[in-house]
């Protein structure tokens, strides 16, 4: 398989089940081990229903990026305008919220074709900074983010479900 069989597109209300399934199996997969199951089942109730993730699709401060491969959905991206980039002068930006590709397609280029058109929307919509929060201890994705551009600006706590987390907050010019 290749990049080219790679296709990524605009998620609609439709694509809503499939979406909810990918992002609680890469969200599972990418801290499950590392966390308690009652934090990640509260996260993943919290933040992956199906009325809170249609609710996300429609709202038109955000966007989100389906990779497929054929009519599989292997991965997604969420940008979002509605969070501004935390003690930050008055910059143009835009969060990534989430990027995930599932573990066994990891290593086919998706999370780079999703990290390209992530950069490309933030471009074509004015925007000069895309920044987003990492876990501390999330390695792999800090050096996927740091092979993009992005560069360690600061820290701030994400809940998940009753633990308080340290990110870091990483940014990168358009």
């Amino acid at each position: 398989m290749s990049v080219s069989e790679i296709t990524i597109r605009a998620a609609v209300v439709q694509d809503v089940l499939q979406l909810r399934d990918l992002s609680r199996s890469t969200f599972y997969e990418t801290y499950a081990d590392q966390n308690t199951a009652d934090d990640i089942r509260m996260h993943m109730q919290q933040t992956f229903s199906i009325e809170k993730l249609t609710s996300e699709i429609e709202d038109p401060g955000n966007a989100f990026f389906i990779a497929a491969m054929g009519d599989k959905m292997i991965g997604y991206a969420k940008l979002r305008t509605s969070k501004p980039l935390p003690k930050a002068p008055a910059t143009p930006a835009i969060e990534l919220e989430r990027i995930y590709v599932a573990k066994a397609s990891q290593g086919l280029k998706a999370g780079d074709a999703l990290m390209h058109e992530c950069i490309e929307y933030g471009k074509k919509n004015g925007y000069e900074m895309l920044w987003l929060g990492v876990w501390e201890r999330n390695q792999r994705a800090i050096s996927f983010y740091e092979k993009w551009g992005f560069v360690i600006s600061g820290k701030q706590t994400f809940t998940l479900g009753t633990d308080p987390q340290n990110d870091f907050v990483m940014t990168k010019k358009l």
